[in-house]
């Protein structure tokens, strides 16, 4: 079995759509979201949405090749990866509410 440990920030904007009541949370780094009736609820979600990304995706093998589709570059000298430099966003609307780094200390086994 893979034992791997993952820890950094993931910036996340967390903004509603127009006439929604649901906060969106979304990390450009990752090409992730989700949402929740309020910031907190929807850092939570975000939180266990990642780790479910996290862990399917070492499951399948397939982290490594869908991190580079996302931009993301191997560092062959100490065998991680790099996130893009630049934070693109897909359309993100203008009332932003909040942005943070969110921790990510997760162990997989």
């Amino acid at each position: 079995m893979i034992k791997l440990k993952f820890e950094g920030k993931f910036k996340v904007i967390f903004f509603k759509e127009k006439d929604e009541e649901n906060v969106v949370a979304y990390c450009p780094m990752l090409d992730l979201a989700t949402c929740g009736n309020t910031i907190v609820k929807a850092k939570e979600n975000f939180v266990e949405c990642l780790r479910i990304y996290l862990e399917e995706t070492v499951k399948h093998g397939t982290l490594e090749k869908d991190l580079m589709k996302l931009g993301w570059k191997p560092n062959i000298l100490n065998l991680t990866m790099s996130p893009p430099h630049k934070e693109t966003c897909r359309n993100i609307p203008l009332h932003i509410l909040k942005r943070i780094d969110i921790p990510v200390p997760l162990r997989l086994q």
